[in-house]
Parts: structure tokens; sequence; C-alpha cells
């Protein structure tokens, strides 16, 4: 879960360059990522104008507005706060367990995703 919001977050935030690919990708191919769903369930104005851009096809200009809106509004940092919750229940569940090798990726690999992001 964490690497998914993690890659969700930084398709969202990071710039073309970082990212190799158009930032805000995922909703230009119609696909509506955690960080989008918080900023319309958000509701207002600004959940208003990101629902008028999204459901169709969009230019550079419609995805521009749409990231400014998303970045603006809450839908991120909601998005990272979750990601923050799973990775305190992930160190919880590994407690336990032995440590060895395994253990010590298990705790790390889900901090150091979502250092990505913070």
């Amino acid at each position: 879960m964490v690497f998914q919001i993690v890659d969700d977050v930084l398709d969202l935030s990071a710039t073309d360059a970082q990212l190799g690919k158009p930032s805000g990708h995922d909703m230009v191919e119609g696909v509506y990522t955690l960080p989008v769903l918080y900023t319309l369930a958000n509701g207002g104005v600004p959940a208003s104008e990101l629902a008028d851009v999204l459901g169709k096809p969009l230019n550079v200009a419609e995805r521009d507005k749409a990231l400014s809106i998303v970045r603006s509004n809450g839908g991120i940092e909601a998005a990272i706060e979750l990601a923050e919750m799973y990775v305190e229940a992930a160190e919880e569940a590994c407690q336990d367990l032995p440590n060895t090798a395994a253990t010590v990726a298990l705790r790390f690999a889900p901090n150091a995703l979502l250092a990505s992001v913070r």
C-alpha cells in the first residue's frame, strides 16, 4: 500500500523531469488516484473545479489546472498521512519477527518509500 500511495503522490507532486514522464499522467489516462479522490471528497470550490476538468481527455492546460488544484487543496497531504498509517502498521507487524536481514529490509522499505514524498 505504501508503495502505491507514494507512486500516486509522486505522479502528482514531482516534476516532469523527476518522473521522466509528464506529471499527472494518471489523470490524463483517466485514473483517479487517492490524492485526487481526497481532493474531490474535501468538497467546496476546489472539488467542483477539479470535477469539471476530470472525466474527459485532458490537454496540457487542463492537466496543469488539475495538478494545481490537487497540489493546493490537501489531497496529497491526506494521502501521505494514510501512507504514514500503513508504515506504522508495518512497523508494528514486524516487532515480533526475528532480527534478520529480511526483517531489517521489511522495516526499512516502507520508511524509505515514504521519505521520498516528505
